[in-house]
């Protein structure tokens, strides 16, 4: 897989050889540009993409209880079309394929911030690494249907949203 991925980049004229900064942000206005970047696209992918309708359509999905974490790297040109995703941290086939397609059903997503681009042999681009967690509610170590997923276990406990987040 990883083989395939990194084919998949080099084709696409995205290995790290033939990319350089244009106008490169560091340390902290790099992160801070990142995080509100990131924000933007989670704002887009909820407007765009439910994870209710991913239970709805699978709904004899068993999931483990507590986070379930999938990590994309994604990759856009310079008006936020998505090139490429890879997964980098896999949570299971069903909420990495979810992830992934919560990004490309947002897409175009919003233009990345100059600091976060790159030139490379396809223009240029911005990669990042989004975190999607998806909280499933029960005792660790327990499974749970996905039709049930919307259901909270107790009058004081509901089912959290995806959240995203900035891989550190």
């Amino acid at each position: 897989m990883k083989k395939i991925v990194g084919m998949m980049f080099f084709l696409l004229g995205l290995s790290c050889c033939q990319t350089h900064t244009l106008k490169p942000l560091v340390g902290d206005a790099r992160q801070q540009a990142l995080n509100q970047y990131v924000k933007s696209i989670e704002q887009q992918v909820v407007s765009h993409w439910q994870l209710k309708d991913a239970f709805s359509e699978y709904p004899y999905k068993i999931l483990p209880a507590g986070p379930n974490k999938t990590i994309l790297w994604v990759v856009v040109d310079q008006l936020g079309d998505i090139i490429a995703t890879d997964v980098v941290e896999s949570a299971g086939g069903f909420l990495d394929r979810e992830a992934q397609r919560a990004i490309y059903l947002s897409s175009p997503l919003p233009t990345p911030p100059e600091g976060l681009q790159y030139q490379s042999s396809r223009g240029i681009i911005a990669g990042f690494p989004v975190q999607f967690v998806v909280h499933v509610e029960g005792a660790l170590g327990t499974l749970r249907q996905a039709r049930f997923m919307n259901q909270p276990l107790n009058k004081t406990m509901a089912v959290e949203p995806v959240s995203f987040s900035i891989v550190q």
